[in-house]
This record gives C-alpha cells, structure tokens and sequence, in this order.
C-alpha cells in the first residue's frame, strides 16, 4: 500500500463521513438524516475517488440522488406514512441506474460489494420507517466493509468496524425506546 498524498486525502475525506454516518443513527427526523446522508455520500465519494475505486465513487451517485429525490419530495408533498406507486417507479428507477453503473465499472466480483451496500442503503431509506432504516444499516456496515476491504481503505476498514458497532447500538436504542 503506497502511502501518498492521494492516499492519505483520500483517507481524511473517508473519515469525515464516516463521521457523519455515525450520526444518522441517532438522529430522530427523516429530513436531517437524508441532508446527513447527502452530504455523507459526497465525501466518501471524493474519498473512493482518490483511492481510485470508481465503482464506488459512482455507487455514491446513486445515494446523492437518493436523498435529492426523497428530500424534494417530502418537501413537496409532505410526509407520507405509506408507499404509493409512484415511489415505487422512482425507487426501480434509481436500482436500475444502480445496475446499469455496476455493469459499466464492474472489474471483479469483491467491487460489486459497494453494489450490494447501495442497494440495501437505498431501499432502506425508501421504506419510510426509521427503525428499518437502522436495521438494515448493520447490513450496510457489513457490505461496505468488505469493499473497504478490497479497496484497502485502512480509515474505511476501521471506521467501517466502529460504525457497525454504533449502528448496532442506534438500532438497540431504537428498540428500548419504542
């Protein structure tokens, strides 16, 4: 592993939204975790960008566009407590664009890692239910950390392990306060 100044950027921008995935998972309103998770996606991007893991980069889009689209639409609409038809159009939407970038940058098998993590990610949000979201975000942790694996993310890896844990301990609060 070549320590450069590609790398070590790289690194810092990984921690930085590692940190703030951290706290998505104690927050209580939809609207700030999405803004959270914005922001969150852009810096892991710049991060993966710099390790040169495009794949992963290009994943990203995938949660930045999420979070757009739910944000406008919660603005625009409202909160709704069900998934209509229309949400499903938008979410297959989205998973097809997902699948047609995993077909473009697919390199080996470990790469579709970040594949899955969006996917699960992206539904997640889409269910409307902050209890699932924090359910499946120990699913998330798992999958992104075996990509940060392949990618050699040693600040991905780590932060990955530490965010599992507090995504695990969000969840169990989420639990003990319903």
């Amino acid at each position: 592993m070549d320590l450069s100044f590609k790398y070590i950027l790289s690194q810092l921008f990984s921690i930085i939204s590692y940190i703030l995935i951290g706290t998505t998972y104690y927050v209580k309103e939809r609207s700030t975790l999405l803004i959270i998770s914005f922001f969150q996606t852009i810096f892991l991007g710049i991060g993966y960008y710099f390790l040169g893991q495009y794949q992963g980069m290009l994943m990203l889009t995938v949660g930045v566009i999420t979070s757009i689209i739910i944000f406008i639409e919660e603005k625009k609409c409202g909160k709704k407590e069900h998934i209509e038809k229309r949400d499903i159009i938008i979410l297959i939407s989205i998973l097809l664009y997902a699948v047609f970038l995993a077909i473009v940058t697919y390199t080996e098998i470990l790469s579709l890692f970040s594949v899955f993590a969006t996917i699960v990610w992206v539904i997640s949000v889409w269910v409307k239910d902050i209890k699932v979201y924090k359910f499946i975000g120990i699913i998330t942790c798992v999958l992104w950390l075996v990509f940060n694996i392949y990618a050699q993310s040693i600040s991905g890896i780590v932060v990955e392990c530490i965010l599992l844990v507090t995504s695990i301990s969000g969840y169990c609060l989420e639990l003990k306060n319903k």
